[in-house]
């Protein structure tokens, strides 16, 4: 399910399936929107054939507001919701 592509690109700092019944949470984590954008470059075609047997239920996309705001015109198509990163704890 997972293609190599997405597991070696620069940037991705989680990349996970999660499973319950017939549901999928898909969790990404990137280091900031280049690293997204540059997801999705590397990514299109497998959304797309990923699109044709799923239904998004909803896209919650958290970071800085500067990210978040490059990100927008990608998202905003796919029915995103944005919160904003204004403080918080990472653990490496």
């Amino acid at each position: 399910m997972i293609n190599s592509r997405v597991l070696t690109e620069e940037g991705t700092l989680d990349y996970t399936w999660c499973f319950n019944g017939n549901k999928v949470l898909l969790r990404e984590a990137y280091a900031d929107a280049n690293a997204v954008n540059k997801h999705y470059e590397t990514a299109a075609d497998l959304l797309e054939k990923l699109m044709g047997f799923v239904k998004i239920l909803k896209i919650d996309v958290t970071g800085n507001e500067d990210d978040l705001n490059k990100l927008k015109p990608m998202l905003d198509t796919r029915g995103a919701v944005y919160f904003f990163k204004e403080i918080g704890l990472s653990v490496a």
